[in-house]
């Protein structure tokens, strides 16, 4: 037997028990698709969680005498304040989730 025979041989057999225990695969962590998972399969709330940062920050002035709003300025704090909630995004990741999918949309514009 090949290596390459061994390995498909212990894949098939690990897939069989998967298939036959199904708590067996969430305790391994086996996904379904190679390559590494995109961060809103193990956190679905993230950008909910950058929303809400987003605008609890972004409130008018106490006393309403002025337009000053409090928010959050830079990318930089938005990150902070995510790693705070207990997420570990890098800062390109957070930039890259404020970005809209299609700037032809009126989100985009």
């Amino acid at each position: 037997m090949t290596r390459r025979d061994r390995k498909r041989a212990e894949k098939k057999k690990l897939a069989e028990l998967c298939e036959a225990h199904p708590h067996v695969r969430e305790a391994l962590k086996i996904r379904e698709k190679c390559g590494r998972p995109r961060l809103e399969a193990d956190h679905p709330d993230l950008f909910k969680t950058i929303v809400d940062n987003a605008i609890h920050w972004s409130a008018a002035d106490e006393n309403r005498h002025s337009d000053v709003y409090r928010g959050i300025k830079t990318l930089d704090e938005l990150t902070a304040h995510l790693k705070l909630d207990g997420f570990s995004v890098s800062r390109s990741g957070v930039y890259l989730r404020l970005l809209p999918k299609r700037n032809s949309t009126l989100e985009g514009k």
